[in-house]
């Protein structure tokens, strides 16, 4: 058959409803995957990123900022510094962990990480009574860690090891850098 321009749009056609096609089984399983995806993250980060406690990101941001020398030793920058934790950085906390961004990125890592199989898998296991009772403990169980690690944190860093540490680190290092500076 000769190849005529009516010819070759027929082909191309052709060929483009096979690929396509041939791809519709792949869509639908990757629709499938997301949907899975989608349910997974909503009972684990989204579920977690809902419960970010604003208040306290904001309260621990203001007593680092009052904690410093500059802030102590002039009110008006410790006022100033106030209204910043209660607005501006109030809403780019907000902003970011209420952010599709975000959600984004942690989905992108986990379809690196988990297949359809096992995303289907904890879905079947949080949809059952043990699993719905497992989740809910566990991420109670997961906020009181992470207050323990901040309490533990903060015990280290103010314990007496900790400060012999940086006393001899600034021994070791002070005399190096203000060699540094000649």
């Amino acid at each position: 058959m000769r190849t005529t321009p009516g010819n070759d749009f027929l082909r191309r056609t052709a060929a483009l409803l096979l690929s396509v096609a041939a791809a519709a089984p792949a869509l639908a399983g990757n629709r499938a995957y997301e949907a899975s995806l989608d349910r997974y993250f909503e009972l684990t980060y989204g579920t977690r990123l809902a419960a970010v406690d604003v208040d306290r990101l904001v309260e621990d941001f203001r007593a680092k900022m009052a904690g410093k020398p500059q802030t102590q030793s002039c009110p008006a920058l410790k006022r100033a510094m106030d209204d910043f934790a209660d607005n501006e950085f109030r809403d780019a906390v907000q902003g970011y962990f209420g952010s599709g961004e975000l959600e984004a990125q942690i989905k992108d890592v986990l379809r690196r990480r988990l297949s359809h199989e096992d995303l289907e898998a904890f879905i079947a296991f949080a949809d059952s009574p043990a699993g719905a009772a497992y989740l809910r403990n566990s991420q109670a169980a997961d906020s009181d860690v992470q207050a323990t690690l901040k309490a533990s944190h903060e015990q280290l860093m103010s314990s007496p090891a900790m400060k012999k540490l940086v006393s001899d680190m600034g021994a070791k290092v002070l005399p190096v850098m203000l060699e540094c500076q000649n």
